[in-house]
């Protein structure tokens, strides 16, 4: 993630936020994501996922327990979160035609449940 970009002073962006999409077989993926926060705490999570919409498991992810998954094109991904019962986020992750940069656009409830939406922007990492 390019955290020079995000919307914070920069002594409280993470140090690092990294995310490896790979191909888990039988139409899943699995996920992982790597944050460094800013005072140095790191969190490691993991899912794989069937990519038809249906829950699984994230493991060791302080934002959620549950994602499903839905690839309507080659070069999109839509995912949705859940913490408990919740729907806390929906992130479509979409592939530049460059193929090396993608942008993540999340949606979540804000104050007073009104939906705020974020765009994040990573570079392929290889």
């Amino acid at each position: 993630m390019d955290i020079s970009r995000l919307p914070m002073p920069p002594a409280q962006r993470p140090k690092s936020v990294r995310f490896t999409f790979s191909d888990a077989g039988a139409d899943k993926w699995t996920v992982h994501v790597d944050i460094v926060y800013a005072p140095g705490n790191e969190v490691h999570s993991v899912s794989t996922s069937a990519l038809d919409g249906t829950a699984a498991v994230v493991q060791n992810s302080p934002e959620a327990d549950r994602v499903a998954l839905k690839q309507p094109s080659p070069n999109v991904l839509v995912m949705a979160l859940e913490k408990g019962d919740t729907l806390v986020s929906t992130r479509i992750y979409s592939v530049m035609p460059d193929g090396r940069s993608l942008v993540e656009t999340e949606v979540y409830p804000g104050a007073k449940g009104l939906p705020v939406m974020k765009t994040h922007y990573f570079t392929r990492a290889r």
